[in-house]
């Protein structure tokens, strides 16, 4: 393998890829294998593919922050969960930190650049372990997003990228 290069397993269940279908993840990528010699044997990841099913708010509801998001967790042990939320005034993408093998997070603010009463995707990727920074590439994004409005107040806002929570991982 030239160097600068990573081989991962990915798995796709996608409109165009239904492999299986419903009840499982969008998506998975394992563990980045960054060496590897001809004839050698690696481990690519070993992940459940069952999915992350959203529980709340509804799509399409309205919310004003601080607003708790839910979902049902997998019931797998060693999953660590973190918050997705896109903007589609700023196109842009904010996360929570890992927040471990919980139901729900509370949301308290939104990137400074994001606007108060828009609409804004979002949806729960699950990673394994226990520090899911020593697997980067070992997680798998939930198949179901859902659109809420939002709105907020400039005091809610947080830096690009970071989305505040008032739960503790």
């Amino acid at each position: 393998m030239p160097p600068g290069e990573l081989y991962t397993v990915e798995y796709l269940n996608t409109v165009d890829e239904p492999n299986p279908g419903s009840g499982y993840l969008y998506d998975w990528y394992g563990n980045a294998i960054d060496a590897y010699n001809a004839g050698q044997s690696l481990p690519g990841g070993d992940f459940d593919v069952l999915d992350v099913i959203l529980a709340s708010p509804e799509d399409w509801a309205t919310v004003t922050l601080p607003a708790q998001f839910c979902w049902t967790p997998r019931g797998i042990a060693g999953d660590n969960y973190r918050l997705y939320i896109y903007s589609w005034d700023a196109d842009d993408v904010a996360w929570t930190n890992y927040l471990g093998n919980v139901p729900c997070v509370t949301i308290t603010g939104v990137p400074s650049n994001w606007t108060s009463g828009g609409y804004f995707d979002w949806w729960v990727r699950v990673y394994q372990g226990d520090d899911p920074a020593n697997t980067p590439y070992n997680y798998g994004d939930g198949n179901d997003t859902r659109t809420a409005e939002i709105h907020f107040t400039a005091a809610g806002s947080s830096p690009a990228h970071e989305v505040q929570t008032t739960n503790k991982p």
